[in-house]
C-alpha cells in the first residue's frame, strides 16, 4: 500500500517492489492519491487506487454502497464477517462508515500479507489492524518512529496500538528497532532489521572529478527542516569566511524551501548555495557525478537512502551521526560523521576533504565498494521473505 503514486521522494520503495517481483512475487500495488511526478517503474501500469479520501460525504456513501454491492456478490460470508468486525469497533456509527470505507478494499484483498511501507500508513489503517483476517506487516523508517510521537500524542498512542498488533515490523536500521522497543514494550522478536537496497543505477563506477574551483558539495533530499539544512548554511558560510572556494547544490523540493531560501539571503551565500528543485533519479544520478563532496547535515533520520545512493556512485559524505547512519558508514574510512548541529564540526570535515582530493578519492572507492555490499538487492528480498513468511506463520498460529 502507497501512500501516493508516482511520486519522485518514494524510489526507494519502487526499487524494492521490482525487486521482489523479479524474485518471483506476485505483488500487487495500491495507492491512496495520485501523485504528480513523472516516474514510470515497471509496474506501473498495474497500480491500482484505492477510494478517494477527499470526497464529499456524499459521494463516499455512492462509493461505499457500490463496494458493498461488490463484495456481498463476490464474498457474501466474508461481506457479513467483515460488518460483523466493524460493528465490534469501539467508536461511534460515522466513525464506522469512516473505517468501512477506509479498510474494505484491503480487507477483501486476494494476498497473503499486507504490507504498509511507513508507520504513519499504519497509523492511518489502525482499524484494519483489529478486523483483518491477512497478516499485516509495516515499516519504521525514522521520523515516523522518532519524531512524530512526540508532537502528536495521538498518533503515539496509536502507533503503540499497531506495534502491538503487527504481526512483523520492519525497521530500517538498528538503531530504529531500538527506539521501537522502548516506545512501545513490543518483543524485539517481532522488529526485524532489513536495511534498503541501492537502484543500480546508481552502481556504476565511481566518477570522479578533476580538481576544480570551486568544488562542488551536493545534497539531496526532501526540504524539510530535519534536513538541518541551515546548520549545513553555517557549515558553508563558515569555509567561505575561510577563503575556501566551493558551491553547494540542494537537490529536492519541500515546503520548508522559502525559509531557506531566506536563510540563504540573510547569511549571503546567494553566490554560493544553489536550490535545483525535485529531479528523477536519471537525472540525479549527473547531479552526483559532477559533484566532489556529498553533504548531510540532517538533525533526525532513520537510515538516508540518498547518502547510500551517494556513497555508491563513489562520493565522499560528510553526514550528520543521527538515527542509523552510523550503520551506513562505520568509520572515517567511509565517510564522516559529525554531531547534528555542529556546523563548525561540519565546516572542519568538509575542509579536510575540500584540502585532500586524493582522500576524496580513496573514501569514495571504499564507500562505494561498502555499501555495494551491505545494501543489495538481495539481503533485502531475502530479509523481506523471511519477514512475510513469519507474518503468514504468526497469522496461523492466531
Amino acid at each position: 500500500v502507497l501512500d501516493a503514486f508516482p511520486t519522485l521522494s518514494e524510489t526507494f520503495l519502487y526499487t524494492l517492489i521490482q525487486n521482489l517481483v523479479n524474485a518471483g512475487v506476485r505483488v500487487k500495488v495500491v495507492a491512496r492519491k495520485r501523485g504528480k511526478a513523472d516516474q514510470t517503474p515497471a509496474f506501473a501500469r498495474d497500480v491500482r487506487f484505492l477510494p478517494g479520501e477527499n470526497f464529499s460525504a456524499f459521494l463516499k456513501l455512492l462509493v461505499l454502497l457500490g463496494m458493498c454491492a461488490w463484495y456481498l456478490f463476490a464474498s457474501p460470508r466474508k461481506w457479513f464477517r467483515f460488518w460483523q468486525k466493524i460493528g465490534q469497533l469501539e467508536c461511534d456509527t460515522p466513525k464506522r462508515l469512516q473505517v468501512a470505507y477506509r479498510c474494505m478494499p484491503l480487507f477483501f484483498a486476494n494476498a497473503d500479507v499486507i504490507y504498509l511501507p511507513f508507520g504513519g500508513l499504519a497509523v492511518m489503517y489502525a482499524e484494519l489492524f483489529e478486523i483483518s483476517s491477512i497478516p499485516i506487516v509495516f515499516s519504521l523508517r525514522g521520523s515516523d518512529i522518532r519524531i512524530e510521537p512526540l508532537v502528536n500524542p495521538d498518533y503515539a498512542r496509536l502507533l503503540q496500538r499497531v506495534m502491538l498488533k503487527a504481526d512483523r515490523i520492519h525497521c530500517v536500521a538498528n538503531d530504529i528497532k531500538q527506539v521501537a522497543i522502548r516506545l512501545s514494550g513490543v518483543s524485539a522478536e517481532k522488529l526485524q532489521v532489513i536495511y534498503t537496497s541501492i537502484n543500480p543505477i546508481f552502481q556504476s563506477e565511481p566518477s570522479f572529478m578533476d580538481l576544480n574551483s570551486p568544488l562542488r558539495i551536493i545534497s539531496m533530499g526532501r526540504l524539510d527542516w530535519k534536513k538541518g539544512l541551515e546548520h549545513g548554511m553555517m557549515s558553508i558560510a563558515e569555509l567561505q569566511k575561510r577563503g575556501v572556494s566551493c558551491t553547494w547544490e540542494i537537490v529536492g523540493e519541500g515546503p520548508y524551501r522559502i525559509p531557506l531560501e531566506w536563510a540563504v539571503r540573510d547569511m549571503g551565500l546567494q553566490e554560493v548555495v544553489m536550490f535545483s528543485g525535485a529531479k528523477k533519479q536519471d537525472e540525479i544520478i549527473n547531479h552526483l557525478k559532477y559533484a566532489d563532496i556529498f553533504f548531510h547535515p540532517s538533525v533526525s533520520e532513520g537510515l538516508s537512502n540518498s547518502v547510500l545512493e551517494a556513497m555508491a556512485c563513489g562520493l565522499p559524505v560528510v553526514c550528520s551521526d543521527v538515527g542509523g547512519m552510523r550503520e551506513a558508514i562505520p568509520s572515517d574510512e567511509y565517510g564522516y560523521l559529525v554531531p547534528a548541529r555542529d556546523w563548525k564540526s561540519a565546516a572542519e570535515a568538509l575542509n579536510t576533504l575540500i584540502a585532500n582530493p586524493d582522500l576524496r578519492r580513496q573514501i569514495g572507492i571504499r564507500a562505494a565498494g561498502w555499501v555495494r555490499v551491505k545494501f543489495t538487492a538481495e539481503q533485502q528480498v531475502n530479509g523481506f521473505m523471511e519477514m512475510f513468511q513469519a507474518a503468514i506463520q504468526q497469522g496461523k498460529s492466531s
